[in-house]
């Protein structure tokens, strides 16, 4: 088709199990949020996760310089929801 040379395109498309225990992906941090904008009285939700054996983040929440929440993820999983 035509005298160029054949044009390829790739993407790379990353699929989690939201409700899994374990992150699949051999990276070794990630945070997905479920939407990128969250409206006033609406809920942040995100998957935090690792692709190592085990690991385990600090997680703050801080609004306009406070800090609301702060607690380690759970051990013996490598994927959680935020």
């Amino acid at each position: 088709m035509g005298d160029g040379p054949a044009v390829k395109a790739t993407r790379l498309i990353e699929v989690v199990d939201p409700a899994a225990e374990r992150y699949g992906v051999k990276r070794a941090f990630v945070m997905r949020a479920a939407r990128e904008e969250v409206a006033p009285g609406e809920t942040y939700r995100a998957l935090l996760g690792t692709g190592y054996d085990a690991g385990r983040a600090l997680v703050e929440i801080s609004q306009a310089g406070a800090v609301l929440d702060r607690f380690w993820t759970a051990a013996g999983r490598t994927q959680w929801p935020v």
